[in-house]
Parts: structure tokens; sequence; C-alpha cells
């Protein structure tokens, strides 16, 4: 037992470290940060970015417009419903990645384009994951309609 908590401790002390040492390079002072408020309000302009909180208990959305950061909760979603869409749309991605990878020959050349029903896939599996947080009353017209 001691030897598996010591484990566990030298594994973490060695992810602080590296964590340290990406940090110390220019440009990613911030890795594995969440972005600060101010630069998700300066990076949303004229549109809105929702950012999605999917928990055991509750789910929500921060609404991040030029004016700044509101909540806005999300009842009609479940961490369930998430971890669902999720891995429909990890496995289009890992499909799609298939396509390409079958589509390079020996010299590293693409042969073929990969196919747009596998792309498409990924696309749609996509958006089921992101349309949850076009939300009635959010002061947005959505352009993508939750699916039923």
């Amino acid at each position: 037992m001691k030897g598996d908590a010591d484990h566990r401790m030298a594994a973490a002390r060695e992810w602080d470290d590296l964590v340290a040492r990406v940090r110390a390079m220019e440009g990613f002072e911030d890795f594995l940060r969440p972005p600060a408020a101010q630069r998700l309000v300066s990076a949303a302009g004229n549109g809105v970015i929702a950012v999605v909180n999917v928990a055991e208990r509750r789910c929500d959305a921060l609404l991040v417009t030029s004016a700044g950061v509101r909540p806005c909760p999300l009842p009609g979603l479940t961490r369930a419903d998430s971890i669902r869409e999720l891995e429909v749309y990890l496995t289009s991605l890992q499909r799609l990645d298939r396509a390409i990878q079958t589509s390079v020959d020996a010299r590293g050349l693409a042969q073929a384009q990969p196919s747009h029903a596998n792309a498409a896939a990924a696309y749609r599996a996509g958006l089921d994951l992101t349309d949850v947080v076009l939300i009635q009353g959010s002061g947005y017209r959505p352009s993508v309609v939750r699916r039923t």
C-alpha cells in the first residue's frame, strides 16, 4: 500500500514538474489553465461563446459576449446525455482518422480524399455536442436547432 502511495506521489510531482517546464516556454504560460474571462470576452466579438459545465448534479453554461459573462442553467442537459454524445463524436472522429490514414500511401502522399460520409458524420456529431448550448432566451438566434 505504501509503495502505491509513494508511486502516485512521485507521478504527481513529475506531472507538476512537466507542466511547470511547459509553462516556462514562451507562449505557453497558461498551458492547462482555463482562459481568462477578459480573453474570452475579447474573443466573443459580436457573437457569443458558450462554455458548458456538465456535472452529475446540474449542467450550466456561461454565455460570454462583448458585454461580459452571464450564467445560464441547462436543465434539459444531463451528464449521461453528454457522455453519450461525446462517445458518438469521438467514434466519428476515430472513423474519420482511420479513413485519412488508410488514404495515405507508403510515401506519405494522399491517394484519395477521406470519405465525405465520415467527415459529415464527425461534423454532425460535433453539432450534437454543441447545439445544446443554443438556449432559448439567450438573446441569440441559433443557427442549429437541437435534433430530437
